[in-house]
């Protein structure tokens, strides 16, 4: 097997998270008794006393202990994550009265005074004391006492509304699925907010306050555009209502809606300049790393905490850890660990769409993605009867050049069968075209973001004339992008309506895809075993299929 700056890396936590992964779905598909949870636990922490035993020897036993234990645990996991009562199945909506402390809150509808999230029950009525601790959906009316305002969150409010059950296993491609990917198993809607019970804490309201601010300036010097101001505020801070109907149907038709949800690439650039900026400062490798980290936490929180950017974070945070432990060959080991750790701390996260995205596709990137650019580089050999050491600076350039469009081409292609299968799965919509305008879209919100980041922190510094010059960059960049979206929007087979008609296919087919770049990344793409096309030669039948059977699906 050939070795390259990323073929070769070791992931031994793997033996942790596939078999954890698949007593999460079991646990998924056999809806546990509590007897059930209780035998398997049992048979779990037998198992972990096997493995403990064979550690020294390994061998079959260690290595069947190991995964038999660890997917009988994810399937107690799964139910205790859950925490659905078996009496709930049966409960009829009826109107209550509940204190919530609001975790996450959802971007205005088409009503100003209807505000919807999630939070955390605190305090109930005695018959339904069970609810305390559970996460719910809200969808409600502000009261009049608010005039206008919206409850903060980490406030505690009293809400009075319909109490609906959140169904147990809904299709995951709907809303009911991605709340129940939260953890949350009832709803209320319609409803009211009434009185706040409590404030929110010092932190939460100076996060606020910084959120606040920071609107402020992402549209200083755009009062006049205020598309513009609405996009960079959409981009910079997640606000994805700031954008028009018009503009949300436009991103998602050519898959590039990612761009405005805080996730991998927000958290990668700002990361990355967050560390620039505190280089300069000279505080070394351990703190440069703990500064970075701290900061980059705090944009997770002044933007809202999304799953995504949390889950980007995890991962940005290790891959850093590696890099001041000297550790660089570690990107593929700290997804792993990501993972793992968010899995275990909230293992419904594995059936929503964000997180099979996320990982899905960073793992294309890492293990397909990278190892195809060094090979299609490799390729490059212009003028090889010449020393490099006698190259003119021209010939250096468009050597360069050509490498870094063969790495970003291949990293563009790598992530095109997770994603376009991906896209049919959650969204009905098979964006052939996306993998081109990704090449293009994300260079661009890569430098808007970039700049945005540059503004945000002028306008905290009161440099608000720098922050007008950095909000002119981004919005000439982003209009920029927007307008050659929509340009490619109307490109013959851009989209098209697409379904499996049964998830399960989908989901069938994006394990596949995913095990063939486990299995190629282990071999290291070795020509004997098909090189690298399985994936997408796979894909490629299941995405022609699909055009075959049409839209009706």
């Amino acid at each position: 097997m050939r070795r390259t700056r990323v073929l070769g890396q070791r992931a031994p936590l793997l033996w942790l998270l596939l078999p954890w992964i698949v007593g999460l779905i079991a646990g998924r598909m056999t809806d546990l008794t509590r007897m059930g949870e209780a035998t398997l636990l049992g048979v779990a922490a037998a198992l972990g006393v096997v493995a403990i035993r064979q550690a020294p020897s390994g061998g079959w036993r260690w290595a069947a202990a190991v995964v038999g234990g660890l997917t009988c645990a994810g399937m107690v996991a799964y139910g205790v994550a859950r925490d659905r009562l078996d009496e709930w199945e049966t409960l009829p909506p009826r109107e209550v009265g509940l204190d919530v402390r609001w975790e996450r809150r959802f971007g205005v509808g088409r009503d100003a005074r209807v505000v919807s999230g999630w939070g955390e029950v605190v305090d109930a009525p005695r018959h339904l004391r069970d609810l305390i601790g559970q996460r719910i959906h809200l969808s409600v009316r502000m009261g009049p006492e608010w005039r206008g305002r919206r409850p903060p969150v980490a406030a505690v409010v009293r809400v009075e509304g319909r109490l609906t059950r959140v169904e147990r296993n809904p299709a995951p491609d709907s809303f009911a699925g991605y709340l129940a990917g939260q953890g949350i198993n009832f709803s209320l809607s319609p409803g009211v907010v009434g009185e706040e019970r409590r404030a929110p804490g010092a932190y939460a309201t100076f996060c606020q306050r910084v959120a606040e601010r920071l609107r402020v300036v992402l549209a200083l010097g755009l009062e006049e555009r205020p598309a513009e101001a609405a996009i960079l505020r959409a981009m910079l801070l997640g606000e994805q209502e700031a954008l028009t109907p018009r503009q949300k149907e436009t991103f998602m038709r050519t898959g590039t809606l990612h761009v405005f949800s805080i996730s991998g690439l927000h958290i990668g650039v700002i990361a990355v300049a967050i560390a620039g900026v505190l280089g300069l400062l000279r505080l070394g490798a351990w703190g440069t790393f703990m500064g970075s980290t701290a900061l980059l936490w705090l944009y997770v929180d002044v933007t809202g905490r999304a799953p995504s950017a949390v889950r980007a974070f995890a991962m940005v945070a290790l891959v850093q850890a590696a890099w001041v432990w000297r550790r660089p060959r570690a990107a593929v080991p700290a997804l792993v660990a990501s993972a793992l750790v968010v899995l275990l701390a909230a293992p419904q996260q594995l059936f929503g769409a964000s997180f099979q995205m996320s990982y899905g596709i960073v793992a294309s990137l890492l293990m397909l993605g990278l190892p195809l650019g060094e090979a299609w580089q490799e390729r490059i050999r212009p003028w090889a009867l010449v020393p490099p050491e006698t190259w003119t600076w021209l010939q250096r350039a468009a050597v360069a050049a050509a490498r870094g469009l063969a790495a970003s081409l291949a990293i563009g292609v790598a992530t095109a069968p997770v994603s376009l299968l991906a896209g049919v799965v959650y969204f009905r919509l098979l964006t052939l075209g996306a993998v081109a305008a990704n090449l293009v879209v994300v260079p661009l919100a890569s430098l808007a973001l970039l700049a945005g980041f540059a503004s945000m922190v002028s306008g905290l510094m009161g440099l608000e004339s720098a922050s007008v010059l950095f909000n002119h960059g981004a919005a000439l960049v982003l209009a920029v992008m927007e307008r050659l979206l929509v340009l490619a929007e109307g490109w013959p087979g851009m989209h098209r309506p697409a379904s499996f008609g049964d998830a399960r296919l989908g989901f069938l087919a994006l394990g596949v895809v995913l095990a063939s770049l486990l299995v190629g990344f282990h071999h290291g793409w070795d020509a004997r075993r098909g090189g690298f096309w399985p994936p997408f030669g796979f894909a490629a039948l299941v995405l022609i299929w699909l055009v075959i059977r049409g839209p009706a699906g």
